[in-house]
């Protein structure tokens, strides 16, 4: 799956993806992000978040909410990955597993390249 990656002036990296992917989009920027843990010594960018969705799929089972953020969640399916509106803010959007995993690597290894600088 295509995507670009873009740093706030808060140092969060967002993830952009094509236009038909808009409701995963969405769910990745409430859910997984790139914002350090509230409370935490760490800063901005983080991969906290990335590492625990990529690690909540390796061990997840059917019908397991792999992120969860204020509106939306990723839900493992047996097909593949749910992204959810809790709120009805857009129709439910299934990610194959390996497109979404092959997704966050990505957006990880920006954040990495980012603190390395």
């Amino acid at each position: 799956m295509e995507a670009r990656f873009t740093q706030r002036d808060d140092l969060v990296v967002d993830v952009h993806l094509p236009e038909r992917w808009g409701p995963l989009e969405d769910t990745l920027q409430d859910a997984v992000t790139t914002r350090a843990p509230r409370g935490s010594d760490g800063v901005n960018p983080s991969t906290y978040w990335i590492d625990d969705t990529l690690a909540a799929i390796e061990r997840g089972s059917l019908g397991t909410i792999v992120a969860g953020g204020n509106a939306s969640e990723l839900i493992l399916t047996t097909t593949g990955v749910v992204a959810h509106s809790q709120y009805e803010m857009f129709d439910d959007q299934e990610v194959g597993v390996d497109e979404l995993v092959g997704v966050l690597r990505r957006w990880r290894a920006v954040v990495l390249d980012l603190l390395g600088t």
